[in-house]
């Protein structure tokens, strides 16, 4: 199968011979190459973000208005929910708050500090997976 760059050569000898039918063909052509590309291009990535967003399914429970994977987390659920984004939220011991830094959402995360001791040993204990 001829290369992008030897249908550009063909196109320009064409053009140099005077077979302007013929050169105004390979320039169709050449569009629609490129149009095509453009979409394998978006297709591709389209499929990479749904593989990666499959692979995470599979891993976040939902707990707390937040996902968990095991004993990480909390992952936004608005990101998630919407992008299919694992969005890490920050969160603050003392207001007992978590936030996702991209889309601002804040979840109350029930206002015990040691909310992530209690994941952890659950966790170890096999209550989450």
């Amino acid at each position: 199968m001829p290369t992008l760059d030897t249908i550009k050569s063909i196109a320009g000898i064409l053009q140099k011979a005077g077979k302007i039918d013929e050169y105004k063909q390979i320039l169709e052509w050449w569009e629609k190459i490129l149009e095509m590309q453009t979409k394998i291009d978006g297709l591709a990535a389209e499929n990479k973000t749904l593989k990666e967003s499959l692979k995470w399914n599979d891993k976040l429970e939902f707990r707390n208005n937040t996902y968990w994977n095991g004993i990480e987390g909390p992952y936004c659920s608005a990101c998630f929910d919407d992008k299919k984004k694992p969005i890490r939220m920050t969160t603050k011991s003392r207001n007992h708050f978590a936030e996702c830094p991209v889309c601002k959402t804040r979840v109350d995360m029930g206002g015990n500090d040691d909310s992530y001791e209690i994941a952890a040993q659950k966790y170890i204990n096999g209550e989450l997976t």
